[in-house]
């Protein structure tokens, strides 16, 4: 989970009147401000539930069935071919960075 920055923005410039007005009712509001700002931000966010990930090995892999799941393995020296399906079934849109790469185990 990430605080976008519209909710951190606000709460830095409510930083302001604490600045300004260093008492306790003004930095008791300030954090109500902020656990409200924290609060719409998280129910505004996309859930990552909604976001499912496929992968599809084709040529070169080797099948093994590990606790129900079929998982594919490529001996070093040999070359495969794989590709990925990212989908979002849920109404928000979702932005962010993929990564896919090799286990740094792998050599």
């Amino acid at each position: 989970m990430v605080i976008r920055w519209p909710a951190a923005a606000l709460i830095v410039l409510g930083l302001l009147p604490v600045a300004i007005w260093p008492s306790l009712p003004t930095v008791l509001w300030w954090l109500l401000l902020v656990v409200v700002l924290i609060g719409v931000d998280i129910m505004l966010a996309p859930s990552t539930k909604a976001i499912t990930v496929e992968r599809e090995a084709t040529e070169g892999s080797v099948a093994t069935q590990a606790i129900g799941r079929i998982t594919m393995s490529v001996r070093l020296g040999e070359s495969t071919s794989t590709s990925l399906l990212v989908a979002n079934s849920g109404r928000s849109r979702v932005r962010g960075h993929l990564r896919d790469a090799w286990m740094p185990s792998a050599g």
